[in-house]
């Protein structure tokens, strides 16, 4: 073989190392970002971004915030940020307009009927106190002073909000077993 042919292949072989090595720190990316754990509640989608992932307008996700359907997470400039959580929210209240026929208003009073006291269980002290609790018409979060809010949480880490949409779905058991 000659001395030319011996180094061509030398490269060849050099190139196929390169490339298998390249593919294998791809894969190991790959592994470590598939064993990283992601937060559902962690705000990643800009309100535009949010608004074409669900295929709406971006003043109709505005309007959703007004009506206190929605919490989105405000950074520092005062940007809406949006996580999966409040993605799969809006879409339960896509969901509840198109196929169920409610407004907003109707919306807005079904969530206002969870029993926040009872989701998280507060004495019986606070919960005479909370306007949450004598008014069946506004939702919990929307008040500026609930009997929560006493160790200022953010109403938008508070289960309550978080789950708001899987216990509307199930507000006939929740309040059957409640005192009423």
């Amino acid at each position: 073989m000659s001395s030319t042919n011996y180094r061509r292949k030398q490269q060849r072989i050099c190139l196929r190392l390169a490339k298998i090595e390249k593919y294998i720190k791809i894969e190991l990316k790959v592994r470590k970002m598939a064993a990283m754990e992601f937060d559902d509640n962690e705000p990643v989608f800009t309100i535009g971004v949010a608004a074409r992932k669900l295929n709406i307008a971006v003043p109709t996700m505005r309007m959703y915030e007004k009506a206190g359907l929605i919490i989105p997470f405000r950074n520092e400039s005062g940007r809406r940020i949006y996580s999966f959580a409040d993605l799969k929210r809006i879409s339960y209240i896509r969901r509840l307009i198109k196929s169920e026929g409610l407004n907003l208003a109707g919306i807005r009073r079904l969530m206002a009927l969870l029993p926040c006291w009872e989701l998280k269980p507060c004495s019986t002290e606070l919960r005479e106190k909370c306007p949450a609790y004598r008014d069946c018409k506004t939702i919990c979060w929307m008040f500026p002073a609930t009997a929560c809010k006493v160790d200022e949480r953010s109403c938008r880490t508070c289960s309550v909000y978080l789950d708001s949409c899987d216990t509307t779905d199930n507000l006939k058991q929740i309040l059957k077993k409640t005192k009423y």
